[in-house]
């Protein structure tokens, strides 16, 4: 969006990862989810994230991802995120490597007031952490919003099986507090497959959905 370019090779990549396990990337291949499950078990009082607050992350998605670079040419979540600042801000800030071209430092003049804002943000989020379950992944994250759109096509799905009684043990092992039955393709679940834990949740896919649809158009 900054350099007014279709990405269409990331665009496609993205989507077939969508179509195929719609966000199960985020349940098994993300190491800023994986620190935040870390975090969550540290023993202390929780706090649940509103349901409100879950569609923020569309809002960080359409603003700070594609409106605001297409306008300004700046990368502005890429500046401000969190994850970012963990994994590549904060090694560069030590590494501060020499320029090959001038021989002189990146950084001569060390981090400047960017650099103390994102550690106030990675602060903060750290903190979340540990008294939510996920919140970046719920409230902030725009490729967790991107492929949560997926959740309700993709080939693979979940079944909540008819005889499942309410129980709710399917929300204390969900690292994104979701109660499956009650939506099983939500846009929040991360396909990381805790609640087949309870034998009433199963692996399933698209196909098994149409047959028993027809299934049941053929008993009609």
């Amino acid at each position: 969006m900054a350099i007014h370019t279709v990405p269409y090779y990331w665009l496609g990549i993205v989507g077939l990862v969508g179509l195929s396990t719609g966000r199960m990337a985020c349940g098994w291949l993300c190491p800023f989810g994986f620190l935040q499950e870390l975090l969550y078990k540290i023993k202390c009082r929780k706090i649940v994230v509103p349901i409100y607050l879950t569609y923020l992350k569309y809002v960080v998605l359409v603003v700070l991802v594609l409106l605001l670079p297409y306008l300004t040419g700046e990368l502005t979540f890429s500046k401000l995120c969190p994850a970012g600042t963990l994994t590549a801000g904060i090694p560069w800030v030590l590494w501060n490597p020499t320029n090959p071209a001038t021989g002189q430092l990146v950084l001569p003049d060390g981090p400047g007031v960017l650099f103390v804002v994102d550690l106030i943000i990675l602060a903060g989020f750290l903190a979340w952490f540990v008294i939510s379950k996920r919140p970046f992944c719920r409230v902030v994250c725009p490729m967790g919003a991107i492929l949560s759109i997926f959740n309700r096509f993709s080939f693979i799905r979940l079944e909540v099986g008819r005889k499942c009684d309410g129980c709710s043990a399917c929300k204390v092992n969900c690292p994104t507090d979701m109660t499956i039955a009650m939506d099983v393709d939500s846009g929040d679940c991360i396909r990381c497959l805790e609640c087949t834990r309870c034998g009433h949740v199963k692996i399933a896919h698209i196909l098994t959905h149409q047959n028993k649809g027809q299934r049941s158009c053929a008993k009609m």
